[in-house]
């Protein structure tokens, strides 16, 4: 006995101060696709690679397998580990589960939300999905999963998960903003934390038998407002950047952060999916792996995770995320609680409330209707948000960092000379002497509005006749407080808040139409036009109603996508004819012509000189065309580079 008491107090020392000793905790959830040709299929590149590997094969990895993976004996056979499910509708999947499959079975769109995801299914159809699901898991493995994945989910299935069949974590993916189609914007990350009954993206004020983890560690800096997907720690994300040229180095660096935060559950989610690359990014995630373990972080099995949250934190707590880039001199200060988030960013000597977001309960918009637009969307209703979302700079500047204090409920700055940041200065204290409404207009954004009443002033938004206040503040002696208000109706505010479920008309003034060209040959080329439609706010816009009227149309045909009314991001129209002519064209959308251009076909003189020459008109008009082609085929205009977030 004495000798044991004797080695424990020569070993506490080492466990207390030494460096790395668990000093951040990770999980690890793989997802698996299996060979469904339509949808991603994957491959056992991913398994094999880490169960051939001594130095991690023995880790706690989860495998979130999706259901035409379930009938592959080569894969289930293989996994060891926890194993949970990956739900994802595929056309196989939604025909055993009796439910019309959304996309095209060819699988050129099964990646949108609405056709992936269960927020594209009625309630009925869900729960067909995830009964189908799970029995066919069982009949598998002998029992049910306890955790799954899916990047996007609803609040009516996550509860159905939970309580029909027992699942204690989910998976959703990182803060991203119209990445992959879909947005999930303004929640928390790098954390794991019990969701609200009623919106998967918004904390709940109590406990909850669900937990969610995001995909990927989130950088805290720079993936906030990034059009890319650059700032995270999946190896195709920070190695596809080709400006900064991220290596290995900056994958150190995010698990750093994790492990020097001092409050919350600081979580490193790892991951990847069967169907990338692996060839490309196998040795870049297999060393992360190694890394973990080398520096002796503790990675739990999807359920110990779970344990161990809920042992350590029996609700929602607040707690608070700091990151300092030195070289930029950029220090970043992230506050959660459970009713709301900020964001701190402190540059060149100036400290401003970059990001406010209220954590108020709001419904989720695809409970009772599944989303039917090819973008969708969670996202955190905010009174401050500087990121790409509005291209207006604003914020609440204050003058030093320690001005300011958190607290659960509310925020406290102690600086009277804090003030709003728009196009002018609006000083905290001037405010309270406002006997009036205060509206200030805003470039791509409804007026955000000053509201005194009584002992403080209403901070929100104003369309038309219609408010949204997201916060109040008030002012005692020196201190000013912003609290957020405990109730939010977004009607109105969808285009900010909910932009697939605007009703905001498209204006023909802040929307693009683009010929591409405007002369193309007979039976080789189309003329195409491109079109973007945005609303007064220059937000994305969706039209009802679409149509081209030519002047003369013998021999024209015209093609665009059938689904033009579930699209709010850019599409185009293909015009092309069977015969030589030129036409006004006259575009209509929503019974508006938003648009009009004279279109020119001309023949093909080199696949049919014959006919060509019978026509003097159209061999002018063929050698008129091709000669004006020559200073751009001598000089070319440089390409363009677009790409879909």
């Amino acid at each position: 006995m004495k000798k044991n008491l004797s080695l424990i107090f020569f070993l506490l020392p080492i466990v207390l101060f030494t460096d790395n000793v668990f000093a951040q905790t990770a999980v690890v959830i793989n997802q698996i696709r299996g060979l469904e040709q339509c949808c991603q299929p994957g491959n056992m590149d991913l398994v094999n690679a880490v169960y051939n590997d001594r130095d991690i094969r023995n880790l706690a990895v989860g495998w979130a397998v999706r259901y035409d993976a379930l009938s592959n004996k080569q894969i289930t056979n293989s996994l060891k580990g926890e194993i949970g499910g990956l739900l994802e509708i595929t056309p196989d999947f939604a025909k055993e589960s009796g439910v019309e499959y959304k996309a095209d079975e060819m699988g050129n769109d099964w990646h949108l939300g609405k056709n992936v995801f269960l927020i594209g299914y009625t309630q009925e159809e869900k729960k067909k999905l995830i009964d189908t699901y799970f029995n066919k898991f069982k009949n598998v493995f002998g029992y049910y999963p306890s955790f799954t994945v899916s990047w996007m989910i609803d609040s009516w299935s996550l509860n159905y998960l939970s309580e029909k069949y027992g699942v204690k974590l989910h998976e959703i993916t990182k803060e991203q903003y119209q990445t992959d189609t879909y947005t999930l914007y303004g929640g928390i990350f790098n954390n794991p934390y019990y969701p609200s009954k009623t919106n998967p993206i918004i904390p709940s004020k109590t406990n909850s038998p669900i937990i969610i983890i995001r995909q990927t560690i989130s950088d805290p800096i720079y993936n906030y407002g990034s059009p890319e997907a650059y700032y995270t720690s999946q190896p195709n994300d920070y190695l596809s950047d080709d400006i900064e040229k991220k290596d290995f180095s900056y994958f150190k660096k995010l698990v750093d952060n994790i492990s020097s935060q001092k409050s919350g559950f600081p979580l490193a989610v790892l991951g990847f999916e069967n169907s990338y690359d692996f060839d490309k990014y196998s040795t870049e995630y297999i060393n992360q792996l190694k890394y973990l373990n080398e520096i002796n972080t503790n990675i739990l099995s999807p359920s110990a995770m779970v344990a161990k949250f809920r042992s350590d934190f029996k609700k929602n707590e607040p707690f608070t995320i700091n990151a300092l880039d030195e070289k930029s001199n950029i220090n970043v200060r992230w506050y959660f609680s459970p009713s709301y988030r900020v964001r701190v960013l402190t540059k060149d000597g100036k400290t401003i409330i970059t990001d406010l977001r209220n954590y108020a309960s709001i419904d989720d918009p695809y409970t009772k209707n599944p989303a039917d637009i090819d973008n969708s969307y969670y996202i955190a209703p905010y009174l401050i948000d500087s990121s790409q979302v509005s291209t207006d700079s604003i914020g609440i500047v204050i003058g030093k960092e320690e001005f300011i204090k958190f607290k659960p409920t509310d925020i406290v700055i102690t600086d009277h000379s804090a003030y709003f940041h728009f196009s002018k200065d609006y000083f905290l204290e001037d405010l309270f002497e406002l006997n009036d409404e205060l509206s200030i207009t805003l470039e791509n954004n409804f007026d955000f509005v000053f509201s005194p009443e009584g002992d403080h002033i209403k901070l929100g938004y104003k369309n038309g006749i219609k408010y949204i206040f997201l916060f109040k503040l008030y002012k005692s002696g020196s201190e000013y407080k912003l609290q957020p208000v405990n109730y939010l109706d977004l009607n109105g505010f969808e285009v900010m808040f909910q932009p697939d479920r605007s009703d905001l008309p498209l204006d023909p003034g802040k929307s693009t139409f683009y010929w591409n060209n405007i002369s193309a040959t007979v039976n080789r080329n189309p003329i195409r036009l491109f079109i973007n439609l945005q609303n007064k706010l220059s937000r994305p816009a969706r039209a009802k109603s679409f149509s081209i009227e030519f002047s003369k149309n013998e021999g024209i045909n015209v093609s665009y996508p059938s689904d033009f009314d579930s699209k709010i991001t850019s599409w185009f129209v293909d015009i092309s004819s069977s015969r030589p002519l030129s036409t006004n064209v006259s575009v209509l959308v929503d019974g508006v012509e938003v648009d009009k251009q004279k279109i020119f076909f001309l023949p093909n003189c080199k696949a049919d000189p014959i006919s060509c020459l019978t026509s003097l008109q159209d061999v002018i008009q063929y050698v008129s065309y091709n000669l004006s082609q020559v200073p751009a085929k001598l000089f070319p205009a440089p390409q363009r580079y677009e790409k879909d977030y």
